[in-house]
């Protein structure tokens, strides 16, 4: 509203009353539209000033503007002129409230146009909530630039509010509301290249596929294999070739391969991220469809609709609602001819029909050639072959028989049986046999509604099925009958080769018994080996102790220049059974070590002790018996380097079955406690067989060969017999070897070996000469080499020392 310039200048009067009264409460003051102020004595008739404002609020701010709350001028209407007076006080009541009649407690929503506005705000309480979750949800799904978009104006604010309103209404506090629709329409133009591989498949009776193969090089009998392969896989087929050939297969005749290049638009409507139906007038334009209206088939959006009326009140309302589908359309929305489609399932039907025939000839023919071919086995196997000739008299009457009254007498004659086959009796004597189904088939073509059409045609279909079950059936019982009779020649071919392997091992058995009670009394002969040798008729024996008290007293005695063997080692036996952990690694090793990789290869396995305690209570045990004669671990130098790594404890194994020829570990001398098992070892001073070789013993693989295939009578002959030391070391005891002395060892009883080994630097009163020799037969390359020469070195320092 304008002010009226008559009234206007009478304010302007009191307010210079009121400046000449000195009261500023008296005079004029200033609100802002649509606010009344009253004169300074309180009476509410005075009038009131208003002034128009040009430029609109904000939306989120206070009211006024080219909005629906706001003031404008008329045009033609006369601008007031506008007089600056000083601003007063705010007028407040008494209680300290605004006056009844001031613009904050008049304003109205400017979307519902009903409630007041809440404070700061443009519209009330309720339509607050509705604008901040139609926001956030804007926000949410990625639209936030849409809303701002569709709300620059209050007209398109109240628009999209009234919009979500209707369609995400509140369901109360902490109930999430609908989705909005945001929808937007996007064309877009594409350019792909395809490139498609195929083959090309042609019908061909059996002449056809003759000349076929014919002309891709088979002979005629090839194409008949070929022919019989595609009848028994069920490759793809129909019946419409030439007379007396009518079966025909789809042949592959050719491969290709096509490159396309496909370009074009795509045009689609979304909401947010998921695909969107076309449900407006602008989106059907866009995509270039025409709607189906209710009530008619014409495509214009023009056509009068019941209910036309009420079309503007939401964007969704006028959207067409499709006709349902008539009942001879498929699900795609395509009107289909019933005949084609009445004649597709006959055609279909008749096909499984004529099929059955054949294939069920083909499954009693192959019954029949098994029950001829394994009549031998029908006692055997009497269970298989009772279920097997129910389900084929069955297969023979649904297929041979013309009416329904000969194939239920036959189903009669079979009632206490009919527990073999798999179809239930009440369904049996429903079905139909070959004959009938033709005459079924034919009710198809009689129908004329689509249900009906269906409804025949899965009767036929029910039908043929149960003839299926019937044909597979038989087929699974001669398979089983088959798989039986293979079953039962495999369990006598493995008992029979069973058989003979046992006999092959006793007669093995009994021979080398003969053999060895032969050589016993005819004495050793040329082929015998060392490991087949008596220990008896070796003539030098080991040095021996029975404990390691025994040894003690005697220790002045041993030079550790010639082996020896403590009985019973009783220091490690006890250090075993107080130390925990030392018995267990041992008997962890014992095991496991069959298992590894090496012990397969060689059938030998070793590995340190873990533990530096363990390590130094067992070496310490070792050392009470060996460091008399032996040089201690180096000191940090040339010789630590090479002895560190090599002279420390570890757990040794062999398999039930090795054996073993060479020297003991790197050449040193050796000191081995046997915790279970036992072998038998035959020691030999190197120099003793270089000195017998001559010039075949140049090279330490000459020497280790002959000494493994080294016979007794051989021993004789070389007058080494009374230098070869021989023993069987069981379990408990502990064994001494000097270094460079060569072994040759076997495992007894079949039982795999378990100990404990260290190893040891020689001195020279235990054989320099053994060392130094065998120090010459390694080649250059070997790695034990260096190992030789340092131990031959200190051996050699010690002895011009003591000199």
């Amino acid at each position: 509203q304008l002010c009226n310039p008559s009234c206007l200048e009478g304010l302007v009067a009191m307010n210079g009353e009121g400046e000449r009264n000195g009261s500023p409460d008296k005079g004029l003051r200033r609100e802002t539209p649509g606010s009344d102020v009253p004169k300074s004595d309180g009476n509410a008739s005075d009038p009131a000033v208003h002034f128009a404002f040009d430029a609109a609020d904000d939306l989120l701010g206070g009211g006024g503007g080219d909005g629906e709350g706001g003031n404008k001028r008329k045009i033609g209407e006369q601008q007031s002129p506008r007089v600056a007076q000083p601003v007063p006080k705010k007028v407040k009541t008494e209680n300290g409230s605004r006056p009844a009649g001031s613009s904050k407690a008049q304003k109205l929503c400017a979307l519902c146009e009903k409630e007041p506005c809440a404070p700061k705000f443009a519209y009330c309480a309720e339509c607050k909530k509705d604008v901040q979750s139609c926001q956030n949800a804007a926000k949410a799904e990625g639209r936030l630039e849409d809303y701002k978009r569709l709300t620059k104006t209050t007209a398109g604010l109240r628009h999209l509010i009234a919009h979500y309103q209707i369609n995400c209404p509140s369901r109360g506090q902490g109930v999430p509301r609908c989705k909005m629709d945001w929808v937007s329409y996007m064309e877009q133009a594409f350019s792909e290249e395809r490139v498609v591989t195929g083959s090309k498949e042609v019908y061909m009776d059996y002449p056809d596929y003759e000349v076929h193969m014919k002309v891709k090089g088979y002979t005629g009998a090839e194409a008949i294999s070929k022919w019989q392969e595609m009848e028994s896989s069920g490759t793809e087929h129909d019946f419409k070739g030439r007379k007396d050939f009518e079966k025909r297969f789809a042949v592959s005749v050719e491969d290709y391969k096509l490159t396309e290049n496909v370009t074009g638009d795509r045009k689609e409507i979304s909401t947010c991220s998921k695909q969107k139906k076309v449900n407006s007038k602008e989106g059907i334009e866009l995509l270039g469809m025409k709607p189906k209206l209710r009530g008619g088939t014409s495509g214009s959006p023009d056509a009068k609709q019941p209910g036309a009326a009420n079309a503007s009140t939401s964007p969704t309302e006028n959207v067409p609602v499709p006709e349902p589908e008539p009942e001879n359309t498929n699900k795609g929305g395509r009107h289909k001819d019933i005949a084609r489609y009445r004649a597709s399932l006959f055609d279909k039907n008749a096909k499984a029909i004529q099929g059955l025939g054949s294939e069920s000839a083909s499954a009693l023919h192959s019954a029949d050639q098994l029950c001829q071919k394994h009549a031998s086995e029908k006692e055997n196997l009497k269970h298989f072959f009772d279920i097997l000739n129910v389900r084929v008299k069955l297969l023979t009457a649904l297929t041979n028989e013309t009416t329904t009254d000969g194939f239920l007498a036959k189903l009669d004659s079979l009632k206490d049986s009919l527990g073999y086959q798999p179809v239930p009796e009440e369904q049996l004597r429903n079905t139909l046999v070959v004959g009938q189904l033709h005459d079924m088939n034919q009710k198809v073509l009689a129908q004329e509604k689509r249900d009906g059409v269906e409804q025949a045609a899965n009767d036929v279909k029910n039908m043929v099925s149960i003839h299926s079950q019937i044909r597979n059936a038989v087929k699974s019982s001669t398979k089983d009958i088959e798989l039986a009779v293979k079953s039962k020649a495999k369990k006598a071919e493995a008992a029979e080769k069973k058989r003979k392997l046992d006999l092959e091992k006793e007669n093995k058995k009994k021979a080398d018994a003969e053999k060895a009670a032969a050589a016993a009394a005819n004495g050793p002969q040329k082929g015998d080996t060392l490991l087949a040798t008596d220990l008896k008729k070796l003539e030098t024996e080991i040095q021996q102790f029975s404990n390691f008290d025994d040894f003690e007293k005697n220790a002045k005695k041993v030079f550790g220049d010639e082996p020896f063997l403590i009985q019973q080692f009783d220091l490690m036996q006890k250090l075993l059974a107080d130390n925990v952990n030392a018995k267990c690694q041992l008997v962890n090793f014992g095991n496991q070590f069959l298992g590894t990789q090496i012990c397969k290869q060689t059938g030998r396995a070793q590995c340190p002790v873990v533990g530096d305690e363990i390590q130094k209570t067992i070496c310490a045990v070792f050392d009470k018996v060996a460091s008399s004669f032996t040089f201690p671990v180096p000191t940090p130098g040339e010789e630590a380097k090479v002895f560190r790594p090599l002279l420390h404890a570890a757990l040794f194994g062999g398999a039930g079955d090795m054996e073993y020829a060479g020297f003991e570990d790197k050449g040193l001398a050796q000191v081995r406690y046997v915790h279970s098992g036992a072998r038998k070892i035959f020691m030999l001073n190197i120099e003793d067989l270089v000195q017998y070789l001559g010039k075949e013993g140049e090279s330490l693989a000459d020497v280790i060969h002959s000494w493994k295939n080294m016979s007794f009578w051989q021993l004789v002959q070389a007058n080494l017999r009374e230098k070869v030391i021989a023993v069987c070391q069981p379990a408990g005891s502990m064994l001494y070897v000097p270094p460079a002395w060569l072994v040759l060892e076997r495992v007894e009883n079949g039982k795999p070996l378990v100990g404990i080994r260290r190893s040891f630097i020689g001195r020279s009163t235990t054989g320099m000469s053994e060392v130094e020799c065998f120090s010459k037969l390694l080649p250059l390359t070997n790695s034990l080499k260096e190992v030789a020469e340092l131990s031959l070195k200190l051996m050699q320092n010690e002895k011009k020392e003591n000199s």
